[in-house]
């Protein structure tokens, strides 16, 4: 019996680690994601303020719609990486938790 329970012992705990392996890997994809979006919007913001800048000549562009929506967009894109990346330590704590019991 005590072979038994080592061994069903040892299912679970795999089976555990592998879920956890599971969701971490989730989210580094989310996280990457979210970096290739945010990328993209920096490049169209920084295309946006060139041509306002030099072709259009303006300076006052803080006001300019399209430069806040971007503006807004990023911030969102930041908030979300940083709920990836508190769920991600979370979850490393908690596995780490697990395994010292």
């Amino acid at each position: 019996m005590k072979l038994f329970k080592k061994l069903r012992d040892g299912i679970l705990a795999a089976g555990n680690k592998t879920s956890d392996f599971t969701k971490l890997g989730r989210i580094e994809i989310d996280v990457l994601g979210l970096k290739k979006e945010t990328e993209e919007k920096l490049i169209e913001l920084g295309g946006r303020v060139f041509h306002l800048v030099n072709k259009e000549g303006k300076t006052d562009i803080g006001n300019n719609k399209e430069i806040i929506h971007l503006i807004a967009q990023l911030n969102e894109l930041e908030e979300e990486l940083s709920a990836y990346k508190a769920a991600k330590q979370k979850l490393k704590n908690e596995g780490q938790h697990k395994t010292a019991e």
